[in-house]
């Protein structure tokens, strides 16, 4: 497996990137193919289309070059959601780097939009010295979420002994866009999802795999690993744990069939974003003929 620590590149790589991008991109970045061990932020600001690249060309071509190609694109500020879900990931899986990179504020006694709120977080942002703000509370709910995972056995034989948080960046060969993807816990014979989720039994979590896009998050892994390391991946398991007490969890091992259509809709939408990104045009939604949807069907027409 190739790893590299390749932090200063990729910033390099980025300026490329995005030049290439507003110039109507027509070929692709020359990144080696691999497995890199970077900062998740150097990831996510990084080069290379992600699965989150994806679910916003799915909304419409629009969106996608509004937030990835519009130099004028201001990014957000990351969501508490996010910040949560990074630093659940982060002391789950590495608990030391948790240490190094978050500092535990108190718990804010205002109103977060208030004056005294918004006076409260900034103070904590002050004390600490550039480390990521995390409430006390919000630390208590990790602890709690992992000590359930850490109660089954079988959650903990899914965790222990892979690796973490890789960066695999490869070359698509249909479409010579490059594409990255970024596995939780990756094995030799198998990779894990850690998603939190407000509801992890059967039927409500198949609605968000699909709605969310997790299906294409685990086709992107199939392909990353097929063109980097020549190997073909289907063993997936998706590891959803609840963010409200009791912290239920369920264990899902994702059929061939999803990661098979996350592929095929992959492979579409990529195809599509190259197509837009040689003719630089780049269209919103669809034009149709509008109908009422199924549930507002007038039952009194019927009599």
């Amino acid at each position: 497996m190739i790893e590299r620590n390749v932090t200063q590149n990729l910033a390099g790589l980025q300026e490329v990137y995005r030049s290439q991008e507003v110039s109507n991109m027509n070929s692709a970045i020359k990144i080696e193919a691999g497995v890199y061990d970077i900062h998740i932020d150097e990831y996510h600001s990084g080069p290379g289309i992600s699965r989150s690249g994806i679910m916003e060309f799915r909304k419409s071509p629009r969106h996608y070059w509004h937030k990835y190609i519009n130099p004028d694109y201001s990014r957000k500020a990351t969501s508490d959601a996010q910040t949560f879900g990074s630093a659940f990931h982060c002391y789950v899986l590495e608990p030391e780097k948790f240490k190094k990179e978050y500092f535990i504020a108190e718990n804010n006694p205002f109103h977060g939009n208030s004056k005294e709120g918004r006076a409260h977080k900034a103070q904590m942002q002050l004390m600490s010295a550039g480390k990521i703000v995390l409430d006390k509370e919000d630390l208590d709910l990790i602890i709690k979420m992992n000590e359930s995972l850490k109660s089954d056995y079988q959650a903990i034989e899914l965790i222990k002994g892979a690796q973490y948080e890789k960066s695999i960046f490869w070359i698509d060969p249909d479409t010579e866009l490059l594409c990255k993807v970024r596995p939780d816990i990756m094995h030799d014979d198998f990779i894990v999802d850690l998603k939190t989720t407000s509801d992890a039994s059967y039927r409500e979590f198949q609605r968000s795999f699909y709605n969310y896009g997790y299906h294409l998050q685990l086709a992107m892994m199939h392909e990353a690993l097929k063109h980097t390391q020549n190997k073909i991946m289907y063993n997936f398991i998706d590891l959803a744990i609840e963010k409200t007490e009791p912290f239920c969890h369920g264990i899902y091992s994702v059929d061939e069939d999803a990661i098979n259509q996350g592929v095929s809709e992959f492979k579409y939408y990529l195809s599509e974003i190259k197509k837009c990104i040689d003719t630089n045009i780049w269209p919103s939604y669809k034009t149709q003929t509008l109908s009422l949807p199924g549930y507002a069907k007038f039952e009194g027409a019927q009599q």
